[in-house]
């Protein structure tokens, strides 16, 4: 029998370093899963550390004691309709040189940028054009469609 399962139940410790995993809290939670390059950490997309706080942000340590669900073939999706300037907002993704960035609200204040395709703590190469895509989502294909799971910035709730 053939299996298709879109998502996998692992430790977030087992989560490959660039991974887009969902948790549960009182709904359903959304991250990346990256590191420093010595310390692993999560990117909260879903849901501010705290009233009013940043969106996303950066658990450090990720979620040790939680059960996340990675989607192995998750696809991430924009449009050529979202393209702006403004690559200095938290959450947007950021086409510089051959990568793509994501900056993040730390809870000590600041910010830090991660290359989202390999989900390695990064610097935004100074010596290249960038652009910023305000919106994007990320989905799976099911039936040569694309079923969309989680997309920024997320909708406010009803």
């Amino acid at each position: 029998m053939k299996l298709e399962i879109p998502g996998v139940a692992l430790a977030f410790d087992d989560l490959p370093v660039g991974a887009f995993f969902r948790f549960e809290r009182t709904k359903p939670e959304f991250g990346i899963c990256v590191t420093d390059g010595a310390k692993r950490a999560a990117i909260i997309l879903s849901t501010p550390e705290r009233p009013n706080g940043h969106m996303p942000w950066l658990a450090l340590g990720g979620l040790p004691n939680d059960a996340v669900v990675s989607f192995p073939n998750a696809v991430l999706r924009t449009s050529h309709v979202d393209i702006c300037d403004d690559t200095g907002t938290y959450g947007l993704l950021i086409s510089a040189g051959d990568g793509l960035y994501m900056r993040v609200g730390e809870s000590i204040g600041g910010y830090r940028t991660f290359n989202i395709e390999t989900g390695q703590h990064d610097q935004l190469p100074k010596d290249k054009m960038a652009i910023a895509y305000s919106k994007w989502t990320v989905g799976i294909m099911v039936d040569q469609r694309f079923e969309p799971i989680f997309s920024f910035p997320p909708s406010p709730e009803v």
